[in-house]
């Protein structure tokens, strides 16, 4: 996206459908941000748009256009293809062209990966990012490129050289950009804040790592310098009249806010939750106002806790903990004298996720090993919540620093409550339906669901994670935003535990998509309700794999048994794990994997999905056509295909299959009996 201080337009390009979009705006997108006012932007209207003119058929029409910028003056702005590198578009030139080539620019493309365009304050110069090389170009008159600057010259503590992920901007001179540290023979590692420092000759010179150790793995952690953490910081800016740059993290789903004019860096965080999710996204109709909890008073020792403790206790005292937005505000007007520090659990969990859609995170591969529990499809951090530390600066400046940690970590901890204004309260149990006097202990993932007045549907509120006691109980507080208004409860298992166990309708609640869902009821702040649900086994869970071991043998005397003297196929065989359930007429594929035997035809994989009570199959395919299945040894024959027998394969059992082949084309002699 790019616009001028005072242009009535917005232009963006976009790598589906169309290349290029015009939005219309009602007033100057500066005015609206002077005003803190964006209600008209709804108003605006988009159109494609052709850079070229209406009466230029648009080249590289390919998806590839990306990013943009323009001068505050609105008089140039230029934007870059992923293969042709950069072009400026004007009003209109003198030969009526709208667009111009920037030339030499293609050559930015050929060294590296184009990853971001942006002006420098003064509209004076343009820096074109690659992922290895920062370009800077005068653009006081037709761009001409003054310097190419090599990340090969970010070198710190590390052997390897920094990627650039995105735009990069100046500040106080410096140039600022976010990246990656690849170490040679080494996968990347985290994602971190550089400064490349300018010097006397007008270029730049030593590049640091301001944030962050290079070797770190992602996180999110504020505070100074190296111990900062992210996971995904991208799109830069700096906040007029002060020395900090503010960017996005997107996995963090939040807002980060680095102060480059102090030293060390500081950083700190505007959580992506505090309010804009449903302010954008939930359309909550009712008007009733917000109230901010004040905490009554600081506790005066501290004590060790889980997050689930310090919850506790705040719904004990019929309270909550308090959110991030509420602890910065008390601490705004409450500071205590430097050297102090709080430590509070806050309301807040903070795993990451790769936002899809309206905050939705994108499911991970199921290889990720970091993806292993995650919450939603979230990139980590599923068992995180957020801790604040409430310090003083030298200064007397109140600061909040956040950082995620296990919900099950002890923490000395001071336990900071917060009114319940618009809270509702609930409390049940989960239990085992094979014995009711059992309860489950887990994590469980709560979300309220609230139905709109108009339309009439039902619409995400509030995402709650609880920890369930031994016995299976569990309290929580949720937020509802709307009193007196239709909810219900969708209650999902943790994902490891989902494998195993699954929901049971009951009286109040139906099972959807292994989700338990409570019945709607109407419900108002204050009130505390109870919601009791039960798990079951199923008879069909992820426990210890089943092992099969076995040699395929070159059958080449064709009696159909496995002799000491025969071969063994080395070759790539396809293993297709089938199950008939006890209540299908048929077998369904369930598991498959591609392995390749041993020089002796030796083969050992483990295969997953194996359910107690049901019936399999293995189902043997060569890969290439010389060599064909026999019957005989473990396996039976159809259209060339090996079938074992039907068994009743177990959880950790260990089962030996034998299978033979014969060439296709070669000619086979029985062997003669004496």
């Amino acid at each position: 996206l790019t616009t001028c201080d005072t242009c009535l337009d917005l232009w963006m390009t976009s790598h589906k459908r169309f290349n290029f979009y015009r939005i219309h705006l009602t007033r100057p997108l500066m005015e609206m941000a002077d005003n803190a006012d964006f209600t008209e932007f709804a108003d605006s209207i988009i159109e494609p748009y052709n850079p070229w003119g209406l009466q230029q058929k648009q080249p590289f029409d390919d998806g590839q256009w990306r990013y943009m910028a323009m001068k505050r003056d609105g008089s140039v702005g230029f934007f870059a293809h992923q293969v042709f590198g950069l072009f400026q578009f004007l009003e209109q030139n003198e030969q009526g062209e709208n667009v111009l080539q920037v030339s030499g620019s293609k050559m930015i493309t050929n060294d590296s990966g184009l990853t971001g365009v942006t002006m420098n304050q003064d509209d004076t110069r343009l820096l074109v990012t690659s992922e290895k090389y920062i370009y800077v170009y005068d653009i006081t008159g037709p761009a001409s490129l003054i310097t190419k600057y090599s990340t090969k010259n970010c070198r710190g503590n590390w052997d390897g050289q920094i990627s650039l992920y995105d735009s990069v901007m100046v500040a106080n001179g410096d140039i600022y950009g976010v990246g990656k540290a690849y170490k040679p023979d080494a996968r990347a590692v985290s994602m971190n804040l550089f400064r490349i420092e300018s010097n006397s000759n007008g270029g730049f010179g030593k590049c640091q790592a301001v944030t962050g150790r290079v070797t770190d793995f992602a996180g999110w952690v504020d505070g100074e310098a190296e111990i900062v953490r992210m996971t995904r910081p991208h799109t830069m800016n700096l906040l007029p009249g002060t020395g900090s740059i503010i960017f996005t993290d997107i996995d963090n789903r939040a807002i980060r806010v680095a102060d480059v004019s102090i030293t060390p860096v500081h950083v700190s965080t505007v959580s992506y939750d505090e309010g804009l999710w449903k302010h954008l996204y939930v359309s909550e109709s009712c008007t009733e106002s917000q109230e901010i909890g004040v905490p009554r008073e600081l506790p005066s020792a501290k004590s060790s806790m889980t997050f689930l403790q310090a919850q506790r206790r705040c719904i004990g005292e019929n309270e909550r903990l308090c959110s991030l937005a509420e602890l910065r505000d008390y601490w705004s007007q409450e500071p205590l004298p430097a050297g102090r520090t709080i430590t509070t659990w806050t309301d807040k969990d903070c795993h990451s996720c790769w936002l899809f859609y309206y905050g939705v995170c994108f499911p991970p591969s199921e290889d990720d090993s970091q993806s292993l529990g995650t919450l939603e499809g979230s990139a980590w951090g599923s068992e995180n919540q957020m801790l604040a530390f409430l310090t003083t600066s030298t200064e007397g400046l109140p600061r909040v620093q956040t950082k995620c940690t296990n919900n099950n970590k002890v923490i000395e901890t001071d336990v900071i409550c917060c009114p319940q204004h618009n809270y509702v309260r609930f409390h049940g149990r989960v239990s085992f339906k094979s014995n009711e006097n059992k309860g489950y202990k887990g994590t469980v993932l709560v979300k309220l669901i609230r139905r709109q007045p108009s339309p009439s549907e039902f619409k995400y509120t509030t995402l709650s994670k609880v920890q369930t006691e031994e016995d299976g109980t569990f309290e929580m507080a949720i937020e509802t935003v709307c009193n007196d208004s239709t909810y219900y409860l969708k209650f999902s298992l943790d994902k490891r535990d989902s494998n195993e166990y699954e929901f049971l309708a009951g009286n109040s609640v139906k099972v959807k998509r292994g989700n338990a869902i409570s019945t709607p009821r109407r419900i108002a702040h204050g009130n505390d309700y109870e919601i009791n649900v039960a798990v079951v086994r199923k008879a069909c869970h992820l426990g210890d794999p089943a092992s099969f071991h076995g040699r395929v043998w070159i059958d080449l005397n064709a009696n159909a048994q496995m002799d000491d003297s025969e071969e063994g196929y080395p070759g790539i065989v396809s293993v297709k794990l089938i199950r008939r359930r006890p209540s299908d007429l048929k077998f369904q594929y369930t598991d498959e994997k591609v392995i390749f035997t041993n020089e002796d035809g030796t083969f050992d994989i483990r295969l997953e999905s194996v359910c107690d009570d049901s019936t399999y199959y293995l189902k043997f395919v060569l890969d290439g056509e010389d060599y064909k299945f026999i019957k005989g040894g473990d396996i039976s024959i159809k259209r060339e295909v090996g079938y074992s027998r039907p068994t009743n394969f177990m959880h950790g059992g260990q089962y030996e299959i034998n299978a033979g082949v014969r060439p296709v084309t070669a000619r086979i002699e029985s062997e003669k009996v004496p």
